[in-house]
């Protein structure tokens, strides 16, 4: 009777602790479910059965992945690190990169602006220049794109007096050369130099115009040196000093000093050589 009493009693026991142990379960899951979102009225109930073969799955789905990589989150932590430094120096370079573009863009602009702003100073001196060099014609400076400079050339036109010339290619040698050189003084106008080396630039040009162009030499020469080459005793006139440059017998070449009044011009009819001269004079 005692031995029943005593059975009774450790069954009695393991039930208390069994019944302990499921109330501590009960109560982690209802922990565990109430950090889970609030069911939707609508929703519908899920069976046990069907939880547990969707814990099935899963766990099968887990197993397949074969062994987890204790390392994981370490090399995850450390390949964001490079991430995040490559996407700052992404964003740094592009930041760059826009400041360059933008500072490239203000230098293209501005040197636009200053073509421009030359290019029409040079034209102002150019037209009042082949004014006079060619008594009284029209003449100018246009760019070939005006809205973007970079992109184009330069034309000069040039209308002698009583001509309509619509191509540059119209006009005879000498028309040439005096449209050349009105671009030559003007620019001179705008950046001049200390010195200029002409030589025979009045080949092509008759006496009138070779006169025109010597009176302006003699008039910018105030302001700079040129160093004339020429056989036109019209255009020599104008020069401060005169030296001839002449090759006798033995080959050599010789500077000799002259007076204006020993020159005769190459269109006279005796030539150069009235002046015992075989080669240019050179005026400065």
């Amino acid at each position: 009777m005692e031995q029943s009493l005593v059975s009774q009693q450790e069954l009695f026991h393991r039930e208390e602790v069994a019944l302990a142990s499921a109330r501590g379960h009960l109560a982690e899951v209802e922990a565990a479910l109430r950090e889970l979102p609030p069911t939707a009225e609508d929703e519908p109930a899920v069976s046990v059965d069907e939880l547990q073969r969707t814990l099935t799955q899963v766990n099968r789905q887990i197993d397949s992945m074969g062994t987890v990589n204790q390392r994981a989150v370490e090399e995850y932590d450390a390949e964001k690190l490079r991430l995040d430094d490559f996407e700052g120096e992404v964003e740094r370079l592009t930041n760059e990169k826009t400041e360059l573009t933008g500072l490239v863009q203000a230098i293209e602009t501005k040197k636009r602006e200053k073509i421009t702003e030359i290019v029409d100073h040079v034209n102002s001196a150019y037209q009042e220049i082949y004014h006079e060099l060619s008594a009284g014609g029209h003449g100018e400076i246009v760019l070939e794109n005006p809205k973007d400079p970079l992109a184009g050339g330069l034309l000069i036109r040039a209308s002698p007096t009583g001509k309509v010339v619509l191509r540059l290619e119209q006009l005879s040698g000498g028309e040439k050369s005096l449209a050349s050189l009105a671009f030559i003084f003007a620019m001179q106008r705008h950046d001049p130099s200390p010195l200029y080396v002409f030589d025979e630039v009045d080949m092509s040009l008759d006496g009138i115009n070779s006169e025109y162009v010597g009176r302006m030499l003699r008039h910018n020469a105030e302001k700079a040196q040129f160093i004339v080459i020429s056989l036109r005793k019209v255009t020599l006139k104008f020069a401060h000093r005169i030296f001839g440059v002449t090759m006798r017998g033995d080959g050599c070449s010789r500077v000799v000093g002259l007076r204006l009044e020993d020159i005769r011009d190459v269109d006279e009819r005796d030539g150069p050589k009235a002046a015992g001269m075989t080669g240019p004079m050179e005026a400065r």
